[in-house]
């Protein structure tokens, strides 16, 4: 059952792009014992579950090589930035629930505790398409009043709402095309005002290159996003794979992922002004323990902003150690403990831009719950 987990996990946040770009080599030989009747996505997925305890340890390892990148190259911000670049270009494959809470406690610091939902689900699939569905939200709130250097108090409770949309094509010759969009709120005061509606739209590309490479071609677009907001932004990348190194390198994101012998695995992404990077050790059908460093920006739109453009933006550093494990039947928790430090709270219209208001926020200890679960 744990192994079972693991494989449909893989499939869960990997999505066909990305794993025809991969094309699973290792993985080949247990497809042809014991899926060669399966012929679209899905049914390999369940295939592989219904045999995880025969598979092949090379095959193992490459689907958590896949996970891992593909986890790397998801973006932090939200709405069709989550599938920029192409590797999150649908929505699973099977129906997904996740639950995800933080605590910092203070008291030398202002108290934050999040909270934060996200469902997502196919509503159609044929043999080369898929259309999914997506449902988000989530609550963050300063338990403690927090200023700005002009004098300007920020919300106690900060929200996040949006409903998204995506749809994926696999074309002839390894080729594939995608877009996704969403619609929703992001600030103090939900469904409150048609001005503060947050809306994002992104389209994707991808073609095999030569070798074990794959082009993927993308642009995005959103009135509230970390990489500017009301413009266009193109994106071109490749993605690399190798026996023991997966890359993806262009821009606005950089990924890569080293798994020189079983069990470690070490971890690097740049997606604009978010950073992540990651070593772990074990396989996450026992478990997998890990220490990461992560620099996150969350980006908001007050309902009493000076500016129709400005937005307000809590910045973050953050080093952890974890643990992720399956818990119970398809479901699978993390947990996280470590510091944040070298916050900030800040108003402005552009990245970095504080004409708004700035304000330190001094550092604190971070404790997070992750569960996820196909339902």
């Amino acid at each position: 059952m744990k192994l079972g987990f693991l494989l449909l996990s893989a499939f869960l946040v990997l999505g066909p792009s990305l794993a025809q770009a991969q094309e699973m080599k290792e993985c080949a030989e247990d497809r042809a014992k014991f899926c060669e009747d399966k012929k679209d996505f899905a049914g390999v997925t369940a295939c592989f579950a219904a045999h995880d305890k025969e598979l092949s340890n090379p095959c193992k390892q490459e689907l958590e090589r896949i996970l891992l990148m593909k986890k790397q190259a998801t973006a932090r911000g939200g709405g069709a930035l989550s599938a920029f670049g192409g590797l999150n270009a649908m929505g699973p494959p099977v129906p997904l629930i996740s639950y995800d809470n933080r605590y910092s406690p203070g008291p030398n610091a202002p108290s934050f505790n999040e909270n934060k939902l996200n469902i997502s689900s196919p509503v159609w699939h044929g043999d080369k398409d898929l259309v999914s569905l997506s449902l988000a939200g989530s609550i963050l709130r300063i338990n403690s009043p927090l200023y700005l250097d002009n004098g300007k108090k920020l919300p106690n409770d900060l929200y996040r709402t949006e409903l998204g949309a995506q749809y994926f094509e696999q074309l002839p010759e390894k080729k594939n095309w995608g877009f996704r969009g969403s619609v929703g709120y992001a600030g103090d005061k939900p469904f409150s005002n048609s001005n503060d509606v947050t809306y994002s739209g992104s389209g994707n590309a991808g073609l095999p290159g030569s070798g074990n490479g794959y082009w993927v071609l993308s642009v995005f677009f959103s009135n509230n996003s970390p990489l500017g907001n009301y413009i266009p932004i193109p994106g071109v990348a490749y993605i690399y794979r190798g026996e023991t190194f997966s890359g993806m390198f262009g821009l606005p994101i950089l990924a890569m992922q080293w798994t020189p012998v079983f069990p470690w695995a070490f971890s690097f992404a740049l997606f604009g002004p978010t950073v992540q990077t990651e070593a772990a050790y074990g396989s996450l059908d026992e478990y997998q323990i890990y220490t990461g460093f992560y620099w996150n920006r969350q980006i908001y739109i007050l309902a009493d902003r000076d500016n129709t453009k400005d937005r307000l933006t809590i910045e973050e550093k953050k080093a952890a150690l974890g643990l992720r494990t399956p818990i119970w039947g398809t479901t699978i928790g993390e947990v996280q403990a470590g510091q944040v430090f070298d916050r900030a709270a800040y108003i402005g219209n552009g990245l970095f831009n504080k004409d708004g208001g700035n304000t330190p926020i001094p550092a604190d200890y971070i404790f997070s719950v992750n569960i996820k679960a196909r339902f």
